[in-house]
């Protein structure tokens, strides 16, 4: 009977403690001690870290004066080799702290005034990216040279490593894919394959985030693309983006473009690829099945879903007012590059400028 009674003593004492702490949590108790503050603490400065994380991901680029152009003395060390890994020929300087890739162009060649033409289309493409991902998005410009342009360089991005070269590790713990998966649907980049995107870095920042690079196939291929009223939606786009489903956004993705990492190409050009790399020094750049696989077996996790959603608030607030923040400054970039070099054509550049500020207008509308 007395060890009954110690028990029933000490389990009512337990029950006191119990709610006493209990009283606390739900009192919410600020002393130091209280869990209920630690918790707290804990959440703001996951919340901080998440705010400051996703902050990088959407820092726009000012669009400064002479951004079209650069003279070749200015790109760094004259390249001692050519890179011939992609559909052209690419010259590699070294700076002190940047890599820059050339396409020469041939100022013989009856193509040299169209290359010109399409070259400051993609400056301007190129800034449309910056615009929204900022330096994730790598920069484009003109080359000269005593007075001429002599073809357009890029600028690299830090410590750029490609997609396809990725670790599944690296593709884990890298930031800032799905906000680029979302532009690349609103920008129409139907050239996305493995080697265009990949993980680069910031300086003074441990973190690694998600790049992109070589915006040169919509320019080529615009007077295909900006007519096919086919493909990129943006009414589909605003559907899915207003839903907040992420899983419906990549399948939206995947049934419009080219290249993607969360869908796999088919055999027959993944076939072509594979030849076509056997036979040149041109890289195989098709999605696999088992990447498309990995990417889908880790889309719904926490940071993917937040970044999702902070893209789709970005859109509004960075189509605020476009006309002031990108139109007019690009138009003015333009009129400037056109009294240097008035044999140049700008239709081009001028056509996609006005299409994506309307397409991306539209979009904001019809998020609100």
């Amino acid at each position: 009977m007395a060890l009954d009674a110690q028990n029933i003593t000490r389990s009512k004492k337990d029950q006191e403690h119990i709610k006493k702490e209990a009283k606390i949590l739900i009192g919410g108790n600020n002393t130091t001690s209280s869990l209920r503050t630690y918790v707290n603490n804990a959440y703001k400065s996951i919340k901080k870290r998440e705010e400051q994380n996703t902050s990088v991901l959407f820092k726009s680029t000012n669009i400064d004066n002479d951004l079209f152009t650069c003279e070749e003395s200015q790109l760094g060390e004259a390249p001692k080799k050519v890179s011939k890994t992609s559909a052209h020929e690419i010259k590699v300087y070294r700076g002190d702290n940047n890599l820059f890739f050339m396409k020469p162009f041939n100022q013989s060649s009856r193509e040299y005034q169209k290359n010109i033409d399409n070259g400051i289309a993609e400056v301007v493409y190129a800034q449309i990216w910056r615009y929204l991902i900022g330096e994730r998005a790598s920069e484009s410009r003109l080359v000269t040279k005593n007075g001429n342009i002599i073809g357009i360089c890029s600028k690299g991005l830090k410590g750029f490593t490609e997609y396809g070269k990725m670790t599944n590790q690296d593709k884990l713990d890298t930031k800032g894919l799905i906000s680029i998966l979302v532009f690349v649907y609103l920008l129409m980049e139907d050239d996305f394959h493995i080697f265009n995107y990949g993980q680069m870095s910031f300086e003074n920042d441990k973190d690694k985030y998600f790049g992109k690079i070589d915006h040169d196939y919509i320019v080529d291929k615009w007077n295909i693309l900006s007519k096919d009223s086919t493909k990129f939606k943006i009414s589909e786009l605003s559907k899915v983006l207003k839903s907040k489903n992420l899983a419906s956004f990549i399948n939206l993705l995947s049934a419009n473009s080219r290249f993607n990492p969360a869908s796999g190409n088919d055999f027959m050009l993944r076939a072509a690829h594979t030849a076509r790399a056997k036979m040149s020094s041109r890289k195989k750049t098709t999605t696999s099945r088992s990447q498309a696989a990995f990417f889908r077996s880790n889309l719904a996790t926490r940071d993917n879903v937040n970044e999702f959603d902070k893209t789709i608030n970005t859109i509004k607030q960075r189509c605020n007012n476009l006309e002031n923040d990108l139109s007019k400054p690009l138009k003015k970039q333009l009129a400037n590059f056109k009294g240097k070099y008035p044999g140049v054509k700008t239709d081009k550049a001028e056509q996609i400028l006005t299409f994506f500020i309307q397409r991306m207008q539209t979009l904001k509308n019809e998020l609100n």
